[in-house]
């Protein structure tokens, strides 16, 4: 297996110790998935399905978890998104989101 090494480029990383410093250099068995645009590879090969990105607004990482919701499990019977369900697909680092945020940026997505 080969190891890749990561050089933090933004706040938003914790560890066990707490909030991991810009600028930390990390050597892992793979890339952590849910630091993408946090982080940049300096030596290793990244994985392939690995796409760089920004790190998201709150709304937007919200938008992007309901977006990644299974349609048949992940919503109530009133037809909202499930709160715990978006939360356990909201990247590293955002607070928890509400039912009133779900609901607010889930009326907005509704009307486009």
């Amino acid at each position: 297996m080969t190891k890749v090494t990561i050089r933090i480029t933004k706040g938003g990383i914790y560890g066990a110790q707490g909030a991991i410093p810009i600028g930390t250099e990390l050597t892992l068995s793979e890339e952590p998935s849910a630091w993408k645009g946090r982080y940049e590879v300096i030596s290793g090969k990244p994985s392939p399905q690995a796409k760089p990105v920004t790190n998201p607004d709150r709304k937007s990482a919200i938008v992007e978890a309901i977006n990644g919701l299974d349609p048949d499990a992940d919503f109530t019977t009133t037809g909202k998104p499930d709160v715990d369900a978006i939360n356990t697909l909201m990247p590293d680092g955002f607070d928890k989101v509400t039912a009133k945020e779900r609901d607010e940026v889930f009326a907005e997505m509704s009307k486009v």
